[in-house]
């Protein structure tokens, strides 16, 4: 990765034009709704952008994005260390209608929407992206998780087993009710 920063100000309409490229770190600090749900903001996300065009000659952008962040695991309560990884290939067209229109023709494809004039958030699409790879429920492998959740469990799975092990008290009266029932 290039330790070159991110450009405050992208022209996307220009990219797009000289199908250029941009590979830079952007902190995280700098994309808020996607630092939001982390513990902090610290470290940079690694962008790899192609400004290019696809077949039919409609502008598109591809690259990746990686970052390592940290979150609190669902489970444990405990800070869990996520690496993301993110592959982007999106057509950018200039209208709702277009998107509509080619997401009926095949689903499979992603678009975002460029204003003519005023070009394409490039930032937002990133933060976007980012959000997408985030887990729906950010949790450690179970072994992984805190020995006060590890503890938990085993308690519960003891108590569970001897639950079931347990006799019904009513499984008596059923059983005397058999052996005195002549028929």
């Amino acid at each position: 990765m290039s330790s070159d920063p991110f450009p405050e100000h992208l022209d996307a309409i220009r990219l797009f034009a000289r199908s250029g490229s941009v590979t830079a770190a952007l902190p995280i600090s700098r994309l808020q709704r996607f630092a939001e749900p982390l513990l902090d903001s610290d470290g940079d996300v690694a962008v790899d952008l192609l400004f290019g065009h696809d077949e039919e000659q409609r502008p598109l952008l591809s690259g990746s994005l990686h970052t390592a962040v940290r979150v609190i695991c669902q489970r444990c309560m405990e800070p869990l260390e996520l690496e993301i990884d993110c592959e982007l290939a999106l057509l950018v067209l200039s209208s709702e209608a277009e998107v509509q229109a080619l997401q009926d023709e095949d689903a499979a494809l992603d678009a975002v929407v460029m204003d003519p004039e005023t070009g394409l958030d490039v930032l937002a699409v990133i933060e976007d992206e980012l959000l997408l790879s985030l887990p729906l429920v950010a949790v450690h492998e179970e072994t992984d998780c805190s020995d006060a959740f590890n503890a938990y469990k085993r308690k519960r799975e003891a108590e569970d087993k001897e639950a079931e092990q347990a006799q019904n008290p009513f499984a008596v009266l059923a059983q005397l009710k058999r052996n005195d029932d002549p028929h």
